[in-house]
């Protein structure tokens, strides 16, 4: 399933993807970005175009006890994440605080002062060590751990 979802990425990356956004399904973007951050300030897609994440994550920058979502792109035809909710690096600084989504979306408060990395393992990451924590199909690629975004907490 993994493996022709990347085909079928990869196809339509080529032309022009269409995906849409959670927890607004009628927001149709014609990228294929892997994440949307939703904060107080706005809106920030995280990963390329093509649908990929970095090996080196954005930052952003948050007070303590701000919350924040970060939304997995969904598959137009089904409706399901593609991505799972990233986990924090730091639970101390930044909390997983709900899952929702069907797994895909997850809601998180700044907790102190300091900085966490949120990641996910994926086959779409440019890079990362590979996740020894995951199974795979034989044949399928194998799961990198990848930064999704780098959160810088104020005080």
């Amino acid at each position: 399933m993994r493996l022709a979802a990347t085909a079928l990425v990869l196809s339509l990356v080529a032309v022009a993807c269409s995906s849409a956004h959670a927890p607004t399904p009628l927001s149709i973007s014609h990228c294929g970005f892997v994440y949307t951050l939703r904060a107080s300030g706005g809106a920030t897609h995280i990963g390329s175009c093509a649908g990929s994440l970095s090996a080196t994550a954005q930052q952003v920058t948050v007070r303590a006890g701000q919350t924040f979502e970060i939304d997995s792109v969904t598959e137009a035809a089904t409706g399901l994440p593609d991505m799972n909710a990233p986990v924090s690096s730091d639970p101390a600084v930044v909390a997983l605080v709900r899952v929702f989504g069907q797994g895909g979306n997850g809601k998180y408060r700044a907790i102190a002062a300091g900085a966490a990395t949120l990641v996910t393992s994926t086959i779409y990451c440019n890079g990362g060590p590979v996740d020894p924590t995951a199974t795979t199909r034989p044949g399928s690629p194998r799961l990198r751990v990848c930064p999704v975004v780098r959160v810088q907490v104020t005080g």
